[in-house]
């Protein structure tokens, strides 16, 4: 178990570790149930205090919204939509009007009262290329932004969580490490986490390890207990494998995890 000076006793890279990728090595320096609940300072079985301040778990283990993806900037939109390859040749053109224009304007003597306008077409063609960058990038840039509120707005789930002995529906956005969570078949789980206690809990983990197969979980206790008897090396794959990762889908069973890193 790693020590630090902080409130607990737990690091964020040795809870990270657990999962990233998954490690025997990293849950046996765990070292027991009690000692889990003593470091992170929750319950296994009520969760974390009702009435305790996050501030000091968020400042050491973060909080589980994640950073928005950078969107582009208005002359990054007007650039992808001058793209166009008519408006490329319409740009083209007005430029070769232009030089025409501007020549015939000051490079060729008029006749006395004859107004210079040759290069008003170039100058017009140019202006009605600008005008459709700008209402398409516009028009890009309002998409993004519904896109945005829209998607957040969709991610936005709550999931059961013991708090104080008592559950509660929370945003998932609220979600801290240490939190009892509760979870069931069909849910895809927004955190990482240990399996406390289910029943015949399988995840598919396809999209975050590659592995096919779906995933039998086993409780905290049950790998402990593997670890303790075993006499020879083992792996969290034979031996009951507890760990829950953020983005794999609960295609079967239900139970409860103990949240160990979130974002």
């Amino acid at each position: 178990m790693s020590h630090t000076s902080t409130t607990f006793s737990y690091s964020l890279e040795s809870l990270c570790s657990l999962s990233n990728p998954k490690s025997i090595e990293a849950f046996r320096d765990l070292g027991d149930l009690k000692q889990i609940e003593t470091g992170l300072k929750t319950d296994l079985r009520s969760g974390l205090p009702k009435d305790e301040d996050h501030s000091q778990r968020i400042n050491q283990y973060g909080d589980n919204v994640l950073p928005d993806r950078p969107s582009k900037s208005f002359l990054q939109l007007a650039w992808t939509a001058f793209q166009d390859k008519v408006l490329i040749i319409l740009s083209v053109a007005a430029l070769v009007s232009l030089a025409i224009g501007l020549y015939q304007t000051f490079g060729i003597k008029h006749a006395a009262g004859e107004p210079k306008v040759d290069w008003v077409e170039g100058c017009a063609i140019m202006l009605a290329v600008v005008i459709v960058v700008m209402v398409g990038a516009v028009n890009d840039w309002q998409k993004e932004k519904a896109f945005a509120k829209l998607n957040k707005k969709r991610e936005d789930r709550t999931m059961a969580v013991l708090r104080g002995g008592e559950e509660h529906q929370t945003s998932i956005f609220e979600l801290l490490v240490g939190d009892v969570a509760r979870f069931q078949t069909g849910d895809v789980l927004p955190v990482d986490g240990l399996l406390l206690g289910g029943f015949n809990v399988k995840a598919d983990e396809s999209s975050q390890t590659g592995e096919l197969d779906l995933m039998k979980k086993a409780t905290m206790a049950t790998t402990f207990a593997a670890i303790s008897s075993a006499t020879g090396p083992i792996t969290l794959k034979e031996h009951g494998d507890p760990v829950l990762l953020s983005g794999s889908k609960i295609v079967d069973g239900s139970g409860t995890m103990l949240v160990t890193a979130t974002g």
